[in-house]
């Protein structure tokens, strides 16, 4: 399978615009299913060469001396723990109709991209479930750990969501801030735990949403995703709230969403390419991540 390069209509290949469109669209499908690239900073390889990457989680220093004159000694280094990460591709494989891409040199319709666009979303879930999620159990990856499985993460119990739901984030904010956390948040909740937040506060016009927001932060902090398991049995009965500085969590990105192909198969009038992104999360402070477990609806 070649890389999309500029060719000729002869060769039974793609032209340089059919290709910078498919690309295009690939992008476009991908981007918004990108929940877990919101929550952390990326750091670019460059190349799909790089499989593997070295980070370092840290513990905190000794605490700080106070004196008149500085003479205390309270010298001790951070200590440092050194991880490597695997660095896997993601991909999924699609095709184009010869007649579709005939009908768009005719100038009768946009190239038919929805096999490449559904590709995309594909790989979009699979990036996410590994950022947010990691690998949990009947969903294998490489061992690579989320944020919901990063060894030293904050957990708690959860109780009845519905009932409970400003006494559970709140718990979880201050077990974040007891570890120094105390930089923006965000709570990462599937889509049927969310529904819940949009009624009212019992007597009042104001929307359950809008409370959690108020003791969060902002408006925006509030993160909807199908990509959060429970890593012990991949059940959606987890939430999570994790301090989003930049410090706390990477995301190495070897090679961002690229189509490779497509090409025409020898004796069809088929063109199969693939779409693939190659990435990791990094958890550099796993205290900066509450993972809530159990939830229950009432």
């Amino acid at each position: 399978m070649m890389p999309l390069t500029r060719v000729g209509r002869d060769t039974g290949t793609l032209t340089t615009a059919e290709v910078n469109y498919i690309r295009s669209q690939v992008i476009k499908a991908a981007w918004p299913n990108l929940v877990g690239r919101t929550l952390m900073p990326t750091k670019n390889l460059g190349s799909m060469g790089y499989m593997k990457e070295t980070y370092y989680t840290e513990t905190d220093m000794g605490q700080a001396t106070i004196s008149m004159f500085g003479e205390e000694k309270s010298e001790d280094k951070v200590a440092l723990t050194e991880h490597t990460v695997n660095i896997p591709i993601i991909s999924k494989d699609f095709r184009l109709n010869g007649r579709d891409i005939e009908a768009a040199r005719l100038g009768n319709r946009d190239l038919n991209t929805q096999f490449a666009e559904n590709a995309a979303r594909q790989c979009a879930e699979e990036e996410d479930k590994l950022i947010l999620t990691g690998e949990y159990s009947g969903w294998p990856a490489l061992g690579i750990e989320g944020l919901a499985s990063a060894t030293g993460r904050n957990t708690m119990a959860g109780t009845a969501w519905i009932t409970n739901y400003i006494t559970i984030v709140a718990a979880a904010k201050a077990m974040l801030e007891a570890d120094g956390h105390f930089g923006p948040k965000k709570l990462i909740i599937p889509s049927a735990w969310s529904a819940y937040l949009d009624a009212l506060v019992a007597n009042t016009a104001i929307l359950k949403r809008t409370v959690i927001e108020n003791l969060l932060g902002g408006p925006s902090s509030i993160v909807v995703s199908e990509s959060l398991f429970a890593p012990a049995d991949g059940v959606q009965d987890t939430m999570l709230l994790v301090d989003t500085s930049p410090d706390n969590f990477e995301l190495v990105v070897a090679e961002d969403y690229r189509t490779v192909g497509p090409d025409r198969q020898p004796g069809e009038d088929i063109y199969k390419g693939k779409v693939r992104v190659v990435v990791a999360p990094m958890i550099y402070r796993p205290t900066a991540v509450c993972e809530v477990t159990n939830l229950t609806a009432a």
